[in-house]
């Protein structure tokens, strides 16, 4: 980028001292040297010239006023000063979707599912010691949901050029009800808080198509962590009610899709329209079938 030296003169037109006329016949009235320039006090030998009420200053001499760097682009056609202490500003390298929000938030909504399928492994281990085999099999389930989620916004981050995947933090472990608890308190805030946000964001930046659909995959999941958490604070509420948690989850589908987890098998899921024949059963305490 270079620098343009204007307004050196009100009114003052800078060109070549070579002029070219195209009408060979046409008779003009130029007169040389009819003005002097005066620059900080000190007169200059610049060559000027009055033609048609306008003065004309030889730009080559403006350059050597000001010690600057005169280069002229034929192409253009366009007249480029640079001075001496002239610094060409950075241009700002362009934007890319790695400089988005939304792939920070991909990141983000990775290592918390990976947490997330990390902990209720740990919590289905464990209510299966506490004799929950139905919880257990619940939290299972649901660990499962969880790296299907993972995967998926995993994929996209693989498209944006993401090489490192994030891996699970230690959970922290307590009683069946105290996991029930803070599985509740997991899913509450990424069904009402964080994927909202995450949803919203990708739409403002254009995430919203193709292999790049980060709206769609938040959305997806947003809605089967609220069936989640419906899901732990049922079971939380009658932890003490065995006959009614084994009657009502004894056996339990999850959507290979958007990984919801519900108690009977759907025509169709009701979030992403997966085939209900696809849904994974679980009917056994300690996998699925």
């Amino acid at each position: 980028m270079k620098k343009y030296i204007a307004g050196i003169l009100t009114g003052i037109i800078l060109i070549w001292s070579t002029l070219a006329f195209a009408a060979t016949n046409e008779t003009i009235s130029v007169i040389f040297d009819y003005a002097k320039l005066v620059v900080n006090g000190e007169m200059t030998d610049t060559s000027t010239m009055l033609y048609d009420g306008r003065i004309y200053i030889q730009l080559r001499g403006v350059s050597e006023v000001f010690d600057a760097e005169l280069e002229w682009d034929n192409e253009s056609k366009t007249a480029y000063l640079t001075t001496a202490d002239y610094v060409e500003e950075e241009t700002a390298p362009e934007a890319t979707a790695q400089d988005s929000e939304t792939y920070a938030n991909l990141y983000e909504s990775v290592q918390g599912e990976t947490n997330a399928n990390a902990a209720y492994l740990a919590f289905a281990e464990q209510a299966r010691n506490d004799g929950f085999l139905v919880v257990a099999r619940l939290f299972q389930a649901t660990a499962d949901a969880e790296a299907k989620h993972a995967e998926d916004e995993w994929a996209i981050l693989q498209t944006l050029g993401a090489t490192q995947r994030p891996v699970a933090s230690k959970p922290v472990v307590g009683s069946t009800e105290e996991n029930l608890q803070a599985a509740f308190n997991g899913e509450t805030y990424e069904y009402e808080v964080m994927y909202p946000g995450f949803v919203a964001t990708a739409e403002a930046e254009g995430m919203n198509a193709g292999d790049t659909n980060a709206r769609r995959i938040f959305n997806l999941a947003r809605q089967a962590e609220e069936i989640h958490a419906g899901n732990y604070l049922d079971v939380f509420t009658n932890l003490a009610n065995t006959d009614y948690i084994d009657s009502k989850y004894g056996v339990i589908y999850r959507c290979p899709v958007c990984g919801e987890v519900v108690i009977e098998r759907p025509g169709r899921c009701p979030i992403c329209n997966a085939d209900g024949a696809n849904f994974i059963e679980y009917s056994d305490p300690l996998s699925a079938n």
